[in-house]
């Protein structure tokens, strides 16, 4: 899927360089057989709803035709979102499926990629990480899609867990996992070419209700607002909010600290989730606004009620 960790540098920057085969053989110690595919080209930051959806459909396929296990290398910048958008959509089986990237170019010293990669394919390989859904794994730590987030633009250990921590570990070419989670994100495959458009739109200080009336006045599918501390938003945005949901677009309140649920039932106060909730607007629960915006996508294209898909715990 491109990315960083596919990337050397040239006269124009850091540019896409290594194909699926070339990213192979830089983990020529791994003991499993490999069938690569190139499926994307270029930064993760170009990527679509139509990709995501034919990743999905690959990944399916990929088991179905007898894939014990599927890495996906993928550039950091969207993959948190990537992997989650697996999460929702490619059913636990028998078979592994492993996100990882780099955070260094392939020709950078220190490059990063060939031990993420021999790590990913180590996971890949362990039968207990089937049970785990998609996962990231990067720095030597499994991070499962609910909860993996970047959290570091350029350490090489970019990414974590925040609300949950890792839930293994890869040393010595030797995976280990030690929690299994005890929910399931999956919600099914949308049957179309595109995603339903959810807008994202972050609360600040002193937010003023044009910014959002505008969002809506584009007509989106739905509406995540990642909100102040446990999901809420200034007053002066609540008429915006009310005329979504009069007008049938659903709209999710998710907390823009990162670490930690929306509130369901403490405070009262206009803007606080319960004056939202009596409104008809629903909690995001325990996962963040960027991929609360995907839940809902995925929720809206399979036609299910949103109110039975959020929040989540």
């Amino acid at each position: 899927m491109g990315g960083t960790i596919a990337v050397k540098a040239s006269d124009d920057g850091a540019l896409h360089a290594l194909a699926a085969e070339d990213l192979a053989a830089l983990a020529p110690g791994s003991a499993v057989e490999l069938e690569t595919v190139d499926f994307a080209i270029g930064s993760s930051i170009a990527l679509t709803g139509n990709q995501l959806l034919r990743l999905a459909q690959e990944v399916i396929e990929s088991i179905e035709r007898g894939a014990e296990g599927v890495v996906i290398t993928h550039g950091t910048d969207t993959l948190e979102e990537t992997l989650y958008f697996l999460a929702l959509t490619v059913p636990r089986g028998d078979a592994s499926v492993v996100v990882t990237g780099a955070m260094r170019p392939a020709d950078a010293p220190g490059a990063d990629g060939p031990a993420n990669l021999a790590a990913a394919l180590a996971v890949a390989a362990h039968r207990p990480a089937t049970a785990l859904g998609p996962v990231l794994v990067l720095d030597g730590l499994i991070h499962t899609a609910r909860f993996a987030a970047k959290v570091n633009a350029l350490s090489v250990g970019g990414f974590g867990s925040p609300a949950a921590g890792s839930v293994g570990r890869v040393v010595e070419g030797r995976a280990s996992v030690w929690l299994t989670p005890a929910y399931d994100d999956y919600l099914g495959l949308p049957d179309a070419a595109d995603l339903p458009r959810v807008e994202l739109v972050r609360m600040v200080l002193g937010a003023e209700p044009s910014a959002l009336a505008a969002t809506l006045a584009t007509q989106p599918a739905g509406l995540v607002i990642d909100g102040f501390g446990g999901g809420h938003v200034p007053p002066a945005l609540l008429g915006v909010i009310d005329e979504a949901i009069a007008s049938r677009v659903p709209v999710v309140l998710s907390s823009r600290v990162g670490d930690g649920p929306t509130n369901r039932s403490t405070y009262g106060a206009p803007g606080c989730e319960l004056d939202l909730q009596e409104r008809g607007a629903l909690m995001a629960g325990a996962i963040s606004g960027m991929k609360a915006r995907l839940r809902l996508a995925v929720a809206l294209g399979c036609g299910l009620d949103v109110a039975e898909v959020f929040p989540l715990d």
